[in-house]
């Protein structure tokens, strides 16, 4: 007998088949099971992603900024404590694209040669920047103790940091600390300032007694801002789970 007709045979002729309380408590009872399994693959993906995470940061990052160590240690926690909370961000590994080999590969002279664009020369170069902040491939955003943030950034092959702290804003990419002033210090005061102690000029407790000192100078036309180039130099790191 074909499914068709073992059908009609089982039709109870003039009645509903309503759902039955018995129904209700099997439809309760699958969608438990299908939600407990749902749960455990998600689990099972999460922890595989998070996996290949790891061997790419273990794979890639071999330094760490000062800086970065510093302002972490302020809100008591060490890098390694840190870097272990990174998780797989939306998109990846599709997204954040790659850079190609020769992107900056004529900026390596120059004060500026990882944070912003210029459409002139610079006083320190023939080769003006040629690109905006180099992008993050990773990045974790942590809460200051007076009530600010900032963000631990993995560049390239180096963990950065990039932070607002009152009206400065801070960023550091492979040994460099770029701090921005804004307009608010005299120009005459600004050029002065290329050989003077840092914590002299911007006092801050992340970079108190260090003795960095400010290599460059920087003005920017549009938009306008007056930038310090400070020399902090990086700290070689390998991940925790790669040691």
């Amino acid at each position: 007998m074909s499914t068709a007709r073992r059908l009609e045979a089982a039709v109870v002729p003039w009645s509903l088949d309503a759902p039955t309380a018995l129904d209700r408590r099997r439809i309760r009872s699958a969608r438990r099971m299908a939600l407990g399994r749902y749960r455990e693959i998600e689990a099972a993906r999460d922890a595989a992603l998070n996996d290949a995470l790891r061997a790419e940061l273990a794979a890639t990052v071999r330094s760490a900024s000062p800086l970065l160590v510093s302002m972490l240690e302020l809100q008591g926690l060490a890098l390694d404590e840190a870097v272990m909370l990174l998780r797989p961000q939306f998109g990846w590994p599709a997204r954040p694209r790659l850079s190609g080999p020769s992107v900056g590969r004529h900026l390596r002279s120059h004060p500026l040669r990882y944070y912003h664009s210029a459409t002139r020369p610079s006083q320190f170069s023939q080769r003006p920047p040629a690109q905006m902040s180099q992008p993050p491939l990773f990045s974790r955003m942590f809460d200051r103790a007076d009530g600010g943030y900032f963000t631990l950034q993995l560049v390239d092959h180096s963990l950065e940091i990039e932070a607002k702290i009152g009206p400065v804003t801070i960023e550091t990419r492979f040994g460099e600390l770029s701090i921005e002033l804004g307009s608010e210090m005299p120009e005459t005061i600004f050029a002065a300032l290329v050989g003077r102690p840092l914590d002299e000029i911007v006092e801050y407790e992340a970079w108190r007694g260090r003795g960095w000192r400010i290599a460059a100078t920087v003005e920017e036309e549009f938009p306008f801002d007056r930038r310090l180039i400070v020399m902090t130099g990086s700290a070689k790191y390998v991940m925790p789970w790669a040691r």
